[in-house]
Parts: C-alpha cells; sequence; structure tokens
C-alpha cells in the first residue's frame, strides 16, 4: 500500500493535461472481495505513448493485496470502474488506482499506438472456457464473453458482440470454412472485439473473416488465406493486428494456380473505415479494392502501419463497377513490397483518391503514388 505522504500526493492528480490531450484519471480502489472481478471485467485504459514520463504505476490487486506496478508507455492496463461517471470518493484503507491514459474507450489511442501482439487478442490471464462445434448465433443481442470456440462462427442476428474469444476453425478433417462470417441480411451492428482469429488448420478454403455491418477491433487475425474479405457495407476495423495469411503454390481458386493473399479485400460496397491496424504479411496487397461484386464508395484508409505485397495498398483499375470517396491518409508503410517503392497502386484516370499525410515509416518521407492501368 502506497505511503500517507504518496498518497496524499495523489489527491492532487486528477487533472487535464491539455497539452498533451492526456487525462490522468485517479480513482478509489475496489474492495479486496470484489477487486478481481472487477477488473478482470470492467475495460481497458491506455499509457500515452507520447507524454514525456518513461512510466506510470497502476495499482495491481495480487488476490491478497493492492501493490503499485510501474507500467511502460504505451502498454495497455486495466481501469476500474469503466463507466462515465468518474466520481471518486477518498478512502485511506483501500488505496486507488490510477491510469495515465488518453481516452477509456480508446478512442484517441487508434493510430497512436502500434497494433501487436502484446495489445491485441484475447487478454492476458482471460480465462477462456472451451466450446467444441460451429457457434451459430441467431437471436439478437447476444453476447459472447471468453469462449474458446473449436469450430467456426456464424453471426445470423442483429447487435451480437463477441468479446475476449479466440476462434480455432474447424478440426482436421472436417469441411474447412472461413472462421467468421456475418453474411446474412438483417444481422447488422456485429461487434468482436479483444479477440483472436487463428486457423489450426489452415487450407486453401479458409479466410479469417468475411461479410459486412461489423466492427472489429483490437483483434489478432492470422493463418487465413485472405485474412478478411468485405462486401455488404458498413465495416469498421480498428486496432487490429492482421498479419501473416498462408500462402499456397497450388490453389485453384486462381488463374495461375497461387493463392493471392490479402489482408483485407474489399469487394463493393460503402462505409468502410480501416483505421489505425497493422496489416503485414501478405503476398498480395495489405488493401485491395478490387470492386468485384458491386460500387465501392466512402472507404477510408487512415493511420495504418502497412507493408508488404506486391503494393500494400492495390486500388484495382480493371473491374467494371468502380468506384467514389477513396480515402488514404496519415498511413506508415514498410519497404517489403515485391516492386520497389510501391506503398500505393491506383489509376488515375478510373479512380478519384484523396491522399495525403502517407509516410515511409522508417524515414518519415512522404511516399509517391505508383500509377496503375
Amino acid at each position: 500500500m502506497a505511503s500517507p505522504a504518496s498518497r496524499r500526493l495523489t489527491r492532487c492528480l486528477l487533472f487535464l493535461l491539455v497539452a498533451a490531450s492526456v487525462v490522468l484519471h485517479v480513482g478509489r480502489a475496489p474492495s479486496a472481495a470484489s477487486a478481481a472481478v472487477s477488473i478482470a471485467q470492467q475495460g481497458w485504459g491506455y499509457v500515452d505513448s507520447s507524454t514525456a514520463a518513461s512510466s506510470v504505476g497502476a495499482w495491481q490487486w495480487s488476490g491478497a493485496e493492492w501493490s503499485a506496478k510501474p507500467r511502460p508507455n504505451g502498454q495497455r492496463v486495466y481501469v476500474w470502474p469503466y463507466d462515465n461517471t468518474w466520481s471518486w470518493s477518498w478512502d485511506e484503507t483501500n488505496g486507488w488506482l490510477m491510469v495515465l491514459a488518453r481516452d477509456l474507450s480508446m478512442g484517441s489511442a487508434v493510430g497512436v499506438v502500434k497494433p501487436n501482439a502484446s495489445n491485441t487478442g484475447v487478454p492476458a490471464g482471460t480465462r477462456l472456457t472451451r466450446h467444441d462445434g460451429d457457434l451459430v448465433i441467431t437471436k439478437a443481442g447476444t453476447v459472447i464473453d471468453a469462449l474458446d470456440i473449436y469450430g467456426v462462427v456464424q453471426v445470423k442476428a442483429a447487435n451480437v458482440t463477441i468479446r475476449r474469444s479466440r476462434v480455432h476453425g474447424r478440426g482436421a478433417g472436417q469441411e474447412p470454412a472461413t472462421l467468421l462470417t456475418n453474411l446474412t441480411a438483417g444481422a447488422t451492428n456485429f461487434l468482436m472485439e479483444d479477440s483472436e482469429l487463428t486457423a489450426d488448420f489452415p487450407s486453401v478454403k479458409i479466410n479469417d473473416f468475411m461479410g459486412g455491418d461489423m466492427t472489429l477491433r483490437r483483434i489478432e487475425s492470422t493463418r487465413g488465406v485472405d485474412t478478411g474479405g468485405v462486401f455488404r457495407s458498413n465495416v469498421t476495423i480498428e486496432q487490429s493486428w492482421l498479419h501473416d495469411s498462408t500462402h499456397y503454390d497450388v490453389d485453384p481458386g486462381h488463374a495461375d494456380n497461387q493463392s493471392h493473399n490479402d489482408g483485407i479485400q474489399v469487394h463493393g460496397g460503402s462505409n468502410y473505415r480501416f483505421v489505425g491496424n497493422t496489416i503485414t504479411g501478405h503476398n498480395n496487397a495489405a488493401i485491395m479494392v478490387n470492386q468485384a461484386v458491386s460500387h465501392t464508395s466512402g472507404l477510408l484508409i487512415d493511420r495504418n502501419w502497412l507493408d508488404g505485397g506486391g503494393c500494400s495498398i492495390n486500388i484495382a483499375g480493371a473491374n467494371q463497377y468502380g468506384t467514389s470517396e477513396l480515402t488514404v491518409t496519415g498511413n506508415r508503410f514498410g519497404r517489403n513490397q515485391k516492386f520497389a517503392n510501391c506503398a500505393i497502386i491506383v489509376s488515375p484516370t478510373k479512380h478519384a483518391l484523396t491522399q495525403s499525410g502517407n509516410v515511409w515509416e522508417a524515414t518519415g518521407a512522404p511516399v509517391t503514388l505508383s500509377r496503375g492501368s
């Protein structure tokens, strides 16, 4: 427990750091009886990596006592309670929980903290309950929390939420299928967060996710032929780590008999937001806009970390449906494209693209558009 002097100091620390757009939230820790449950279930905070301080102290419940544990900038930590009231009373017996965070909803952390193994997927320490077989969700408003799913997930109802869960796909010898689908008309407003999509038995027939009318947040998604395909409109993917698809030299689904691995494929539709993600390890493109199903409009690709592919963003010019309202801003690119310096390829005669602030991550130098046919 903190010393009396440090507790007195803590009382003075609730203030807004305007210059850094950072808030220091100070709150009373829960009682010992409820501490473990409350902390496990009540949400996240982020230590702001743009501040000058090298670390911040956060109270941690060990199961027997509270102690202050330093956390490095950029690491997410538990916050309690996670609500909008933030009214506190001083209690010297139970101590205080402090979290330095930009935004407790993590909205302003988008595009600031680079998604990776430490801050996406199922949070460390989460106890998962095993579920064997496919999970087909047909009841509106269903909430799934902390499941270890050995099967695929099919969302067929509105307002479904899945959080802190892992999807492995079907087992060996079973018919392969995409790990997560939301393809049913009316299955709107689907949310998956703090979860993982990883096929235990990859196949040329397995993608990680497919569909529309969904938000994916802080997801780790890997090992599918394509990480994701979207075509039913209204998709937000943010703060997620989409990486390392599985390539096949023999794939009968393509004319050249090889798999064309993409991070996100946009086949058509409108209102897409891909913001603050890390998308790497795909041999064709990190983001492929191919308009294969319908016209594509209202697409925002903003503040991501992108690498790989022939070109990392490929806005194809050949398909009939076309595009409108395409915006690509503030993205940071690695240098591992198959075609040198091809961060973004687009046909200026077929697509009206608004772009600015796109740079090479290593140097900060602006990228140059490559002109497609």
